[in-house]
């Protein structure tokens, strides 16, 4: 049993406030702080540590629901949620850790992620930050990241190192810095087409943690057992989300041109494709959302990479896809930027799909897993 959060009221506010953060550019901060009030950040923390008991395929639909409203809000969801997963199943069993998750449910802290960093050309597995021995069980770490999503609006960041000094670039721990562990200097702006209420800026980070603050798994078995698989479902839940919003959008716009003069077959038809990408995408996430089980579980560490990269560039292409298909049913007012049939804001927040980890590149890795392996097709007879 548990506990799931109200969400209607945070996805009220965040389509209420929507188009004003595209416009001004600005972090999602009404559709956040309804989420703190219904307790939402604290949603797949067990109820024992005071969250509310929800599993992963919860916090998918929320994600679903938030970005169906603002793409931006959902993302920031979306990217918290992942932070919580990699600390129920890499560190909920260290005392340091797990007080760490009760705060983040009373609290309810926002979690950031720190993974990228100046000159790694965008390869999270690599670092070339490492922990340096400041004196009494603490370390302090330096970080130039080329962006941190919401940074300056996270309470507590996740953040990727080297082991130590000596260790190699690919060699690396993740810490947990909470509030008062770290400062940021902005470095860079946040100024792009869609998706502009992350606020992705770029920072140095500079921190002091105590040593058990590491989560005791290496980033790489966390990056390939839980935060990759993770993020690409719920990323994937935020991308359908916006997409349905889109096709909401484009009949309600039909249905007005139908009782004036008969429905057109060019919006019908491509409604019709448009509904056929999104349900083959929703039988994606599901399949691997029925796979994967929950974070730190025995299938966590078991489903197909391939898979899981093929969840990511379908589903981002689909979405991206089906509203396309959205823009030409619905004419010249879905291309307008404003009023009720636009679909300008959810094109752009969608083309970030394919490009937050590149779908090339992550074919590229695909296609080299099925040179050496078959995929394992036919499970479902």
């Amino acid at each position: 049993m548990n506990l799931e959060p109200d969400i209607s009221g945070a996805a009220r506010a965040a389509a209420d406030h929507a188009d004003a953060v595209d416009r001004e550019g600005r972090f999602p901060a009404e559709a956040v702080a309804a989420l703190r009030e219904s307790l939402s950040l604290g949603l797949m923390i067990p109820r024992e540590l005071g969250g509310g008991g929800g599993s992963l395929a919860d916090a998918t639909r929320d994600c679903f629901a938030i970005g169906r409203g603002c793409a931006s809000a959902g993302m920031v969801l979306a990217m918290h949620h992942i932070q919580v997963a990699c600390l129920m199943a890499h560190g909920g069993d260290t005392p340091w850790q797990r007080d760490f998750l009760v705060r983040v449910a009373k609290e309810q802290l926002l979690l950031g992620s720190v993974t990228s960093e100046e000159a790694i050309g965008g390869n999270i597995r690599r670092s070339f930050c490492a922990p340096e021995p400041s004196g009494k069980g603490r370390v302090k770490l330096v970080k130039r990241a080329t962006n941190i999503s919401y940074g300056a609006h996270a309470d507590a960041l996740l953040l990727t190192a080297r082991r130590d000094g000596e260790a190699a670039e690919a060699d690396q721990l993740l810490w947990v810095l909470g509030p008062g562990d770290f400062a940021l200097e902005r470095t860079g702006g946040w100024d792009t087409m869609g998706m502009r209420g992350t606020r992705s800026e770029a920072f140095l980070v500079t921190a002091e943690a105590r040593t058990d603050q590491a989560l005791p798994t290496g980033f790489g078995s966390i990056a390939s057992e839980t935060m990759t698989p993770v993020t690409h479902i719920v990323w994937a839940g935020v991308w359908l989300g916006i997409a349905a919003d889109a096709l909401d959008r484009t009949r309600s716009a039909s249905r007005a041109k139908a009782r004036q003069r008969g429905m057109a077959s060019v919006a019908t038809g491509r409604l019709s494709q448009a509904a056929e990408r999104l349900i083959g995408a929703e039988a994606m996430v599901a399949s691997a959302l029925r796979k994967y089980g929950e974070p730190g579980g025995q299938a966590s560490r078991e489903i197909s990479a391939v898979e899981i990269n093929a969840l990511k560039t379908a589903v981002s292409e689909a979405t991206l896809e089906a509203v396309g298909h959205c823009m030409i049913a619905s004419g010249l007012a879905g291309y307008r930027t404003t009023g009720p049939a636009s679909l300008s804001r959810h094109l752009r927040d969608l083309w970030s799909g394919p490009l937050m980890i590149q779908n090339d590149k992550v074919r590229e890795g695909t296609g080299a897993m099925l040179v050496a392996s078959p995929p394992k097709l036919g499970v479902f007879l």
